[in-house]
């Protein structure tokens, strides 16, 4: 848990870092190396890099749409299973007949639930499932059934109850299933190698007349492709890092 936030959380210190050590690696690469290329070597780094920098650009977009979508999926999923689970207990409260306590801990253990569901974000984090959330939606299934024992007159409701919990469940299933997709790992080190293509072929260009407008392109070069890197693996860990998946829905649906 705590690796996995601090690479969350240091997103802006690695740009910070990557900037840093181009800016090094630029300075200190001796000029006269890149100044002695020949011409035809120089066209053909820019055909590379142009070739290059298409591929790097399209599979990184194409990257970002795929996890920003995946993030705003999982969002709306926690959205829909909080009003889920807040008709549930707005459903109880209709049930007919001696049904005081049955609606009482009807809404007691959707509460529970709700609590157990918003301290899974670490367990999730880490691509596991709470035991305890399952186990509170179990009884939130079993404290429903409880109700089937009621008179005619709360029937229609009590059906109305368990096509919600049914429906919760289903929710549930879809939302834990979404939070612990990932992006492969494989993906992630294309664009990686990919960044480090285009940097070195950069680097092997000559400097020209001014090296500051060089230098200072490369550091931005650097800066951009670790931001980029940064901002993927933030949105591919919705429970920690920068961006999260947010609480409200379940701790809204637990105060009603």
């Amino acid at each position: 848990r705590t690796v996995i936030a601090g690479q969350g959380m240091g997103i802006y210190f690695k740009v910070i870092i990557a900037a840093t050590i181009a800016a090094l690696v630029y300075q200190f690469t001796p000029t006269s190396t890149r100044a002695g290329i020949p011409v035809d070597a120089v066209h053909v780094l820019e055909s590379f890099l142009e070739v290059m920098g298409g591929i790097y650009s399209v599979l990184a977009a194409f990257v970002i749409y795929v996890v920003w979508e995946q993030f705003n999926s999982l969002q709306k999923l926690t959205v829909h299973e909080g009003s889920l689970a807040a008709e549930v207990p707005r459903l109880a409260s209709r049930l007919g007949g001696e049904s005081t306590e049955i609606r009482k801990r009807i809404a007691s253990a959707i509460r529970t639930y709700l609590e157990a569901a918003t301290a899974e974000w670490e367990d999730l984090a880490q691509l596991k499932e709470s035991h305890a959330a399952i186990k509170a939606l179990d009884a939130v299934e079993t404290r429903v059934g409880e109700a089937g024992s009621l008179g005619e007159s709360s029937q229609a409701i009590y059906g109305r109850l368990v096509d919600a919990v049914a429906a919760l469940r289903e929710c549930r299933m879809s939302r834990v299933s979404a939070a612990k997709h990932r992006m492969p790992t494989t993906l992630s080190h294309l664009l990686g190698l990919l960044s480090l293509f285009l940097l070195a072929a950069f680097l092997a260009m000559p400097p020209g007349e001014q090296p500051a407008i060089g230098l200072a392109a490369f550091v931005c070069l650097a800066g951009v492709f670790s931001m980029i890197r940064g901002v993927v693996w933030d949105m591919d860990h919705p429970f920690v890092g920068v961006r999260n998946i947010s609480k409200a829905p379940f701790e809204e649906s637990g105060k009603g």
